[in-house]
């Protein structure tokens, strides 16, 4: 199935390059979503030692998903047609809430 939709993706781009800005878009968004788990966990599990500071900017996952989100801005304002197709397929692959 993968490989299905990585034949269509690239007829429908027609360039490898745009298709690995696709993935490298997607890349980014889930490394972001990922560091963002520190912060549930904290709230969650407040009783476990930390590692890692807290504070502010300092905290190295705060400051991660600041990059990640510029990141991510910058994808969307150089390449807004292929930020919303990785979008849209991302949405298309996340399951159902019924």
């Amino acid at each position: 199935m993968q490989g299905l939709l990585s034949t269509i993706l690239l007829l429908f781009l027609s360039r490898f390059q745009q298709f690995f800005e696709l993935a490298v878009f997607a890349e980014w968004l889930f490394y972001m979503l990922t560091a963002t788990t520190v912060f549930v966990y904290r709230r969650k599990r407040p009783d476990l030692p930390r590692p890692l500071p807290r504070l502010g900017l300092s905290n190295p996952a705060a400051l991660f998903v600041v990059c990640a989100t510029a990141v991510l801005i910058s994808s969307y304002l150089s390449n807004l047609r292929g930020s919303l197709l990785g979008t849209v397929l991302i949405l298309l692959g996340s399951p159902s809430s019924g």
